[in-house]
C-alpha cells in the first residue's frame, strides 16, 4: 500500500472515530449497560490498533514533508480515541458501581508508545516501525478488572459474527470510498451517470447480502451496528436520488437538442452572418443544451477554413466559452 492509499486509511479512520465519538456521547440510559459497552470497547481498539499500525507505515516510508504530519492527523485521532476510552472507562465504572480513582500526588503518568514523526531521527523511525508493540490492554480504567461474570455474552463470543463485523466494515469503507469519488456535477454525459449508479449498486449489494447474514448471526440487539447501517443506508439512497435526478435532467438536454438544419459553415464570409444569426438562435441561446453540446455541435457544423481554426477545440463545457 502507498502513502497516499495509507493516508486515505487514516482520514476513514479518523472520520469513523469521530463519528463514533459523537454517537457515544448521545448515548441514553437504555444503551448504557455492560454488554453493550464492551462491544465499544473492543470495537474500539480494534480501529486504535489499526490506525497506530498505519501511522508505523507512514514514518517509515512517507516524506516529512507529508500533510499526515503538517497537520500533525496522529496527535487528534489520538486525542479523539482518548476522549473515546475515557468515556466508556468511566461508564464501565460507574456500570460496576466502582468508584473512579483519583491519581495519587507525582504519580507517573503512562507515556504513549508512538511518537509523532517529528520526534524521531530516520534510524528511530524504521527501528520502531519494525519493532514488536504491546497490544492495548482491555479499554478498563487502570486497576478494575471485570471478574469472569460480570458481562454478558458480547459479540465477541461468536468467531462467526466478529468475522461478519470486520467484512461489513470495509464494506462501509468502500462504499464511503466510492462516495467521496462519485463527483455528480462534473458528469456529462449518460454514460457516467450509468457507472456510477453500477459502482454504487455493487457496493450496496455487498453491504445488504452481509446485512442479513448478521441479522441471523445476533438479530437487531447491535444497536451501534444498526445505527451505522442506518448512516451508511441513507448516505446510499441520497447519493442515488442525487444521481437518478442529474440523469434525467441530461436526457432532457438531449431530448431537446434542435432538430433544425442549420447548414454547414465554410469561413465564407458572405454567409457568416446567416450562420451566426441561426446558430446563435438555435443553439447557444437554447437553455436546455448544454456547453459540451453546443460545441460539439458547432464543430459538426463547420468546414474548411472555419473547421481548421477550433479542430484542436476538444469537446468540453470549459471550451465553449
Amino acid at each position: 500500500m502507498d502513502t497516499d492509499s495509507m493516508f486515505i486509511n487514516q482520514t476513514e479512520l479518523y472520520e469513523t472515530l469521530t463519528k463514533f465519538l459523537t454517537n457515544i456521547k448521545k448515548d441514553g440510559s437504555e444503551r448504557r449497560t455492560i454488554d453493550n459497552y464492551k462491544r465499544k470497547a473492543d470495537m474500539l481498539e480494534v480501529y486504535w490498533r489499526e490506525y497506530q499500525e498505519n501511522h508505523r507505515k507512514m514514518c517509515e516510508f512517507a516524506e516529512l514533508d507529508h500533510v499526515y504530519f503538517k497537520k500533525g492527523c496522529f496527535d487528534t485521532v489520538e486525542e479523539v480515541y482518548s476522549n473515546i476510552k475515557e468515556i466508556i472507562d468511566k461508564t464501565i465504572k460507574q456500570l460496576l458501581g466502582v468508584s473512579p480513582r483519583r491519581p495519587e500526588a507525582g504519580e507517573a503518568q503512562p507515556s504513549p508508545d508512538i511518537r509523532t514523526k517529528q520526534q524521531l531521527s530516520v534510524s528511530q523511525r524504521r527501528l520502531e516501525a519494525g519493532a514488536t508493540q504491546p497490544q492495548p490492554g482491555p479499554a478498563f480504567v487502570n486497576d478494575v478488572t471485570p471478574q469472569r461474570d460480570d458481562f454478558l455474552p458480547s459479540a465477541g463470543g461468536s468467531s462467526k459474527l466478529d468475522e461478519l463485523m470486520k467484512k461489513q466494515n470495509l464494506n462501509f469503507k468502500a462504499l464511503l470510498r466510492t462516495v467521496s469519488k462519485t463527483q455528480v456535477d462534473k458528469f456529462e454525459n449518460h454514460w457516467q451517470f450509468e457507472n456510477a449508479l453500477r459502482s454504487l449498486d455493487s457496493r450496496w449489494r455487498e453491504i445488504d447480502k452481509l446485512h442479513w447474514e448478521i441479522e441471523g448471526e445476533n438479530g437487531s440487539e447491535d444497536i451501534n451496528y444498526q445505527e451505522l447501517f442506518c448512516e451508511h443506508e441513507e448516505t446510499y439512497i441520497e447519493l442515488t436520488e442525487t444521481i437518478n435526478t442529474k440523469m434525467w435532467s441530461v436526457k432532457h438536454r438531449e431530448r431537446s437538442a434542435p432538430q433544425m438544419d442549420i447548414p454547414v459553415f465554410h469561413g465564407t464570409y458572405d454567409h457568416w452572418v446567416s450562420f451566426k444569426d441561426l446558430f446563435s438562435e438555435a443553439i447557444d441561446k437554447n437553455p436546455s443544451i448544454s456547453n459540451a453540446q453546443k460545441i460539439q455541435f458547432l464543430k459538426s457544423k463547420v468546414a474548411g477554413e472555419a473547421e481548421r481554426l477550433i479542430h484542436h477545440l476538444q469537446i468540453s463545457s470549459d471550451n465553449y466559452k
